[in-house]
């Protein structure tokens, strides 16, 4: 049979282990804030903006100069559209690890109800004696 000690040593484990996975939340999510700040900024800023930007409207830039202009501009557009779909994929998995947290913490504290009433009935019993 646990002993009360051993009882409150879980608890207190558990407590220890939900205290690190807040903290652990609480950075994901601040993390996840930054890095969708900044994904929206390129969105905004730079990707939408350069997607409009009209090379062929540079008089003196014709012939080929125009063609290795629209070939580096459909090359930045392939890398920029990549890195935003690889950030939004970085943030779901972050959105995931929060989630899975989140469970874990639940879990936990049901498990440390079970304990507090496990060791209450222990201490009763002690006390009948």
């Amino acid at each position: 049979m646990r002993t009360i000690e051993d009882i409150q040593d879980e608890i207190d484990r558990l407590w220890g282990k939900i205290e690190r996975a807040e903290e652990f939340i609480r950075l994901l999510k601040e993390a996840s804030g930054r890095i969708s700040g900044k994904k929206d900024a390129i969105d905004t800023d730079v990707y939408r903006p350069f997607l409009a930007y009209d090379m062929t409207k540079a008089s003196k830039w014709r012939g080929e100069r125009e063609r290795d202009a629209a070939e580096l501009k459909k090359k930045i557009n392939e890398l920029t559209e990549d890195a935003q779909k690889s950030t939004s994929t970085l943030l779901s998995e972050i959105d995931a690890a929060i989630e899975k947290l989140e469970e874990l913490i639940e879990e936990w504290k049901a498990r440390i109800e079970h304990l507090e009433a496990e060791k209450d009935e222990l201490e009763g019993m002690q006390e009948a004696q």
